[in-house]
C-alpha cells in the first residue's frame, strides 16, 4: 500500500521555526536518488521502527508564498507470525523494495559523540546553552521539530560499541572491559542532569537513545529521569548483547532497539530490522505500528 504525505513545510511552526525552499529541495532530491530506503518516521516517533519507506517526493505550492514537501510512502505488504522461535514475533514484509533503510545520526568528526537534539524539547535559551555545552566535549545538531507526545528523544550517537565495553567481530560479541569508557561517561555526567532539568516533557519522561555505528547498528534507549539509573542501565547491557547475539543466528541484522523505562526496569527487546529492510517485532510494538499506518492513512494528501 502506498499514501502520499506531507512531511514538511516553509510555513513558520508552532515553535516559531521556519524552513526555506532550498531546504526542502534538498530534502526531496535526497529522498529521489538516494540508494538505500530513506525511513518514514511518524512524528520523529523514534520509539517504533519506520512505519514504511519514503519513495519519492516533490514540492508542492501552498498557498502564495509557501511550499510543502509531499512524499510518497511505500507501507510495508503484510505481517507473518514467526514460528521457529519461543517469543510472540512477527516479521512485516516488504515486498517490492529491498532495500536496506539509510542509517541516520553518524558521530560526526571522530568524536565522543553526537548529540542530536529536537527543537521541541526545550526553550530556546536552554537549548543553546546545553548545544554549546555539547560541544566543548562533543558535536551537537538539531534533528527535528516534535509537536506531540511521546516526548521527543535526545540522541547520542556513540559510533563503535567499544565505548560501551564490547566489539563485534562477526555474527558474535567480545567483551572488551564490560563497562562504559572513561570519555563516554564523563560526557554523559556533563550533559544527562541538565537535559533532564531542561528538557520538556509534560506527559512523560525524558528518553535518551545510544546508537553504535559498528556493522551491525544497537540502539539502547532509556526513558528514565534518574542519572544514575541510566548510567546503571548503561553499564549492564550483557542481556541485550546476548540477546542480538542470539538473533543474529536467524536474521541479518542491520539495527536492533532496547529498551527500558519505569514500566519496563529491566531491558527488552522492542524491534530489529534486517538488512532488506524488513521489521522483526513483538506483538505489542506490531499494533504501535499498525496503529501508526493507520493514522497516516487517515491523514494522507488529497
Amino acid at each position: 500500500m502506498k499514501a502520499k504525505y506531507k512531511i514538511s513545510s516553509t510555513k513558520k511552526s508552532k515553535h516559531g521555526k521556519k524552513i526555506t525552499k532550498k531546504v526542502l529541495e534538498k530534502q526531496a532530491e535526497k529522498i529521489n536518488n538516494s540508494e538505500d530506503a530513506i525511513p518514514f518516521i511518524l512524528d520523529n516517533n523514534y520509539n517504533i521502527p519506520p512505519i514504511g519507506k519514503m519513495v519519492s517526493a516533490e514540492l508542492v505550492e501552498d498557498g502564495e508564498e509557501d511550499y510543502t514537501l509531499e512524499v510518497m510512502i511505500e507501507f510495508y505488504d503484510g505481517e507473518k507470525r514467526i514460528e521457529n522461535r519461543e517469543e510472540d514475533l512477527y516479521r512485516l514484509v516488504n515486498k517490492n523494495d529491498k532495500r536496506p533503510y539509510i542509517r541516520m545520526f553518524e558521530n560526526e568528526d571522530n568524536n565522543i559523540f553526537t548529540v542530536y537534539y529536537d527543537y521541541s524539547s526545550f526553550s530556546e535559551t536552554d537549548l543553546k546553552e546545553i548545544m554549546d555545552k555539547s560541544k566543548q566535549i562533543g558535536n551537537a545538531r538539531i534533528y527535528g521539530n516534535k509537536s506531540v507526545i511521546p516526548a521527543p528523544v535526545t540522541i547520542f550517537s556513540i559510533g563503535s560499541l567499544k565505548h560501551l565495553g564490547y566489539k563485534i567481530e562477526g555474527a558474535s560479541f567480545e567483551k572488551l572491559h564490560g563497562d562504559i569508557s572513561e570519555e563516554l561517561l564523563e560526557g554523559i555526567k556533563k550533559l544527562i542532569p541538565e537535559i533532564i532539568k531542561k528538557v520538556n516533557s509534560d506527559n512523560e519522561k525524558p528518553a535518551f537513545m545510544f546508537k553504535t555505528d559498528d556493522n551491525i547498528q544497537l540502539e539502547f534507549v532509556i526513558q528514565l529521569d534518574d542519572y544514575t539509573q541510566i548510567e546503571n542501565s548503561l553499564k549492564n547491557i550483557q542481556n541485550c548483547i546476548d540477546k542480538a547475539e542470539d538473533y543474529l543466528k536467524d536474521y541479518d541484522i542491520d539495527t536492533i532497539q532496547f529498551r527500558i523505562d519505569e514500566s519496563h526496569p529491566e531491558w527488552y527487546f522492542n524491534y530489529l530490522i534486517d538488512t532488506d529492510g524488513e521489521i522483526v517485532c513483538k506483538k505489542e510494538t506490531l499494533k504501535k505500528i499498525t496503529g501508526m499506518m493507520r493514522e497516516v492513512g487517515r491523514k494522507k494528501s488529497r
